[in-house]
């Protein structure tokens, strides 16, 4: 683990785990110190070592973090809560797939369903890659609320019609 991670465990450890309640008490005698290091990774968004699998599943289990996606996971709400920065843990967290389709959707019907091209849902959800905007859009069109029309990067999407009388 780097340097950075292993000398922010300590506060991490007085302030998180210990304030938490009995549970958390409890947790902390089965987390080694090497379990507050990759803890304090996860918070300041370092890289994780690719040798610690075992570790992240334990720390899940644990209820000390939580899977995201993936590979991305964070420090579990209650220890955000207990140093105090419960803010932190919605920004890292984000906002679920089904609250970011239903952005996109609010999207094209305030957009009169003038059709829309990936680029413009972008601007929607700026912190998206725009394979993920067209899983989005494309779990939509699943749902029969929207459909594209074209191909390639001259695609755009709209609403159907059935959803437009809604409302």
């Amino acid at each position: 683990m780097t340097e950075t991670c292993s000398s922010r465990s300590q506060a991490f450890e007085r302030r998180g785990v210990n304030r938490v309640g009995t549970r958390s008490v409890n947790t902390a005698s089965a987390v080694s110190t090497e379990d507050f290091r990759l803890v304090r990774c996860v918070m300041d968004g370092e890289q994780m070592p690719k040798n610690i699998n075992s570790r992240v599943v334990r720390l899940v289990e644990l209820g000390v973090l939580e899977r995201v996606d993936r590979h991305r996971f964070v420090v579990a709400q209650k220890y955000y809560q207990a140093i105090g920065q419960s803010g932190r843990y919605t920004r890292l967290r984000g906002i679920s797939d089904k609250a970011s389709m239903e952005l996109l959707y609010q999207h094209m019907r305030n957009e009169n369903n003038r059709g829309l091209h990936l680029l413009e849902f972008a601007q929607v959800l700026p912190a998206y890659s725009p394979r993920k905007i067209q899983r989005l859009l494309n779990a939509l069109a699943k749902e029969r609320k929207a459909r594209v029309v074209g191909k390639t990067k001259g695609a755009k999407w709209y609403l159907i019609e059935s959803e437009l009388t809604v409302n």
